[in-house]
């Protein structure tokens, strides 16, 4: 059985990713509606960053697209 800590923390990472998806997605087509040529993938990479780090991690994500 999976102790009570442990499952609030899976949900918390959960509803992060999905979160964070739908930020970044939102995000992503607002830009390319104004004309703002960044675009972030939702992919195996930005998932886990934006799960782990939140809003910060979809900051950073639009940081290194538009520097790298």
């Amino acid at each position: 059985m999976i102790p009570e800590k442990m499952s609030e923390w899976i949900i918390t990472i959960l509803l992060r990713a999905v979160l964070g998806i739908l930020c970044i997605h939102f995000l992503n087509v607002g830009l390319i509606k104004y004309g703002y040529p960044t675009y972030i993938g939702i992919n195996v990479y930005s998932i886990p960053i934006v799960s782990i780090l939140g809003i910060p991690g979809i900051g950073l994500l639009y940081i290194l697209a538009i520097f790298w």
